[in-house]
């Protein structure tokens, strides 16, 4: 008897598909979030760039999930599949090497533009609230060391499960926040919402086979193609070829594919309708690049 394969359907707790959905030019998807997670009417300005530069030939990049500017605020969002003190620690840093560029920037330091980095974190303990805001202040006095800096935490998790134990209802105030793990039938009971419905449309979209990239690392990748071009040259009784020329061709052979594989996804995907902005955040191009090549289409 054949059976069929359920295909993995991704939400946006994967930072990819989270950023293929929210970082677009139409930003009232963005602006919904935000606002939920602030509490405040919140309007996106612009995104920024999420690349934070290195000082030193050793140190890694530093790359952030979705930075925007907002009238009076630079937020930060990090999407977390667990919470541990090691990403922890690496969010603080990357978020402090961001402010520390900005805060210095002109003749005077920037004491009144508010810095937000919100935590969206999946894998808490369900003994963890909701919600939880840090700030940086006295231990022993409570009064603020600064008052423009602040870190928001939201367990996903904990979220999901008081939503459930409702009976499907919506939670006040965090109906934009709790779509963000929700599959298509249960996003149906977050109610006739515009926000949510132009969400799911996006989401259907995104998980359409032939427009998004499951999350796969760079080394995932590079060891995949590998394996791909070895097994070419066998099936193709090239190996003494092979080994001649491996070694000269290998670095060129594995760029060439990666190139080769970025250019037909990007025209599938512009073929489907979507975004420049988009489909450059899912290949890693500038929306430059990407125009050049749907350009050919």
């Amino acid at each position: 008897m054949e059976t069929t394969l359920k295909r993995k359907y991704y939400t946006a707790r994967y930072d990819k598909m989270f950023k293929a959905i929210f970082v677009s030019d139409d930003k009232e998807l963005i602006d919904a979030l935000l606002s939920d997670c602030l509490g405040e009417e919140v309007h996106v300005i612009k995104f920024l760039n999420t690349e934070i530069g290195v000082k030193k030939v050793d140190e890694r990049g530093k790359r952030l999930d979705c930075l925007v500017k907002a009238r009076d605020k630079y937020i930060n969002i990090e999407i977390n599949t667990n919470f541990s003190k090691v990403i922890r620690v690496r969010n603080f840093n990357y978020f402090t090497a961001f402010y520390s560029s900005v805060i210095k920037q002109g003749e005077e330091y920037d004491y009144k533009t508010e810095y937000v980095h919100i935590d969206i974190s999946f894998g808490m303990s369900s003994n963890e609230p909701i919600k939880n805001e840090y700030i940086i202040k006295s231990k022993e006095y409570g009064d603020t060391y600064i008052d423009n800096f602040r870190i928001i935490v939201y367990n996903m998790d904990k979220l999901k499960e008081v939503w459930y134990h409702e009976g499907g209802k919506g939670i006040k105030g965090y109906k934009h926040l709790l779509m963000m793990d929700l599959q298509p039938e249960e996003l149906e009971k977050l109610g006739n919402d515009i926000v949510v419905k132009k969400y799911k449309e996006r989401l259907e979209k995104m998980n359409d086979i032939d427009t998004y990239i499951p999350p796969i690392s760079k080394e995932q990748d590079a060891i995949m193609l590998e394996n791909t071009f070895k097994r070419y040259y066998r099936e193709e009784g090239l190996e003494e070829g092979r080994k001649e020329g491996f070694k000269q061709g290998h670095k060129e052979g594995i760029e060439q594919g990666i190139e080769q594989n970025k250019m037909e996804v990007i025209k599938n995907m512009y073929n489907k309708g979507i975004d420049i902005d988009t489909i450059a955040d899912v290949v890693s191009l500038t929306k430059e690049e990407v125009k050049d090549i749907v350009s050919e289409i």
